[in-house]
C-alpha cells in the first residue's frame, strides 16, 4: 500500500498500525496540548512617518505561538502576502506600497515583515496587514492577519521642490496682481497666502490669500495697488491634515 507524503503523521501512523507494525500513541494531554497558533505580540520601528528624500525601509514585528511541527508561511489561505491600503489621505491617486514578508516564519522567533518608503510615497493614514497561515505540508489550517495603521507626512523639502509659484501685475496704485501656484495633490484645501517686501523696505506685509483646489493649485487676486515697485515676494503655504506649512525662498519681482 502507498502512503502519500502529503498525509499527516496520525494519517501514517494509523496505516502502520494497521498493518500490525507499529504501536498507536495516544492524542497528547491538556498539560502537553499542543500551542495555540496565535499572534501574541506585534512591534513597529515607527507608525508615524515623513516621506523620506531617499529609500527607507520600516519594519513590522511579530511574535506567535504555535506547533513547532506544522509549518507557517506570511500568506494567507489564498496565498496573498503583506498588503497596504490608503484609508485616508488628500491624494485621490495613492502611490502604491508593498510589504516584503520574512521566509520561514518559526513560532517562538521574529517574523519581521519590512515595508519601504520613498520620495514618491503620498501622505496619508495606512493600514498594513500582516498575514501569517499554519499548514500541515499542503493542507491550510488556521490563519492570523493582524494589522498595523500608520501616518505618512509630507517631506517640506518635497513639498517645495514639487511647487511651482507665479505672479503678474502692474507697479501701480490701481493694479490687483493676480497670483499662481502650482503644488503637490496632497496641499489640497491649503491657504496660500503671498508676502512681499518693497525694495528698500525692511518687513514684508501679507499682500493676497487664496486656497489651493483639490490639484493642489490656486490662483486668486492680491489687494489693489499693494505692489507700487519692485521688490521680493515669498509664499506660505498653509498646513493639512497630513501636510506641515512650507515657506518659498524669497523672490525678486522683475520687470517683463
Amino acid at each position: 500500500m502507498q502512503v502519500s507524503s502529503l498525509m499527516r503523521r496520525g494519517v501514517i501512523v494509523a496505516v502502520a498500525a494497521a498493518l500490525g507494525g507499529a504501536t498507536l500513541i495516544a492524542a497528547p494531554t491538556a498539560a502537553h496540548a499542543a500551542p495555540t497558533f496565535a499572534v501574541t505580540g506585534i512591534s513597529a520601528s515607527a507608525t508615524t512617518m515623513t516621506v523620506p528624500t531617499t529609500t527607507t525601509t520600516y519594519e513590522f514585528t511579530l511574535s506567535f505561538t504555535g506547533d513547532a511541527a506544522l509549518d507557517y508561511e506570511a500568506y494567507d489561505h489564498s496565498y496573498r502576502g503583506g498588503t497596504v491600503t490608503l484609508i485616508d489621505g488628500l491624494d485621490s491617486s495613492p502611490s502604491y506600497l508593498s510589504v516584503d514578508e520574512p521566509t520561514s516564519p518559526t513560532p517562538g522567533q521574529p517574523a519581521v515583515y519590512k515595508l519601504s518608503l520613498d520620495q514618491y510615497t503620498t501622505p496619508g493614514t495606512y493600514r498594513v496587514s500582516l498575514p501569517l497561515s499554519q499548514w500541515n505540508g499542503g493542507s491550510y489550517l488556521a490563519e492570523q492577519v493582524p494589522t498595523v495603521d500608520i501616518t505618512v507626512l509630507a517631506n517640506p523639502a518635497i513639498t517645495l521642490a514639487s511647487s511651482e509659484y507665479g505672479g503678474y501685475g502692474k507697479y501701480s496704485k490701481k493694479s490687483k496682481w493676480t497670483w499662481s501656484y502650482y503644488g503637490p495633490r496632497y496641499v489640497a484645501g491649503a491657504t496660500v497666502k503671498v508676502y512681499y517686501k518693497a525694495s528698500g523696505k525692511k518687513k514684508y506685509v501679507k499682500v493676497a490669500s487664496g486656497r489651493a483646489n483639490s490639484s493642489g493649485d490656486a490662483s486668486f487676486k492680491g489687494k489693489k495697488g499693494a505692489i507700487r515697485k519692485k521688490g521680493t515676494v515669498y509664499f506660505l503655504i498653509g498646513g493639512v491634515r497630513y501636510s506641515p506649512s512650507v515657506k518659498s525662498p524669497a523672490m525678486k519681482l522683475v520687470r517683463v
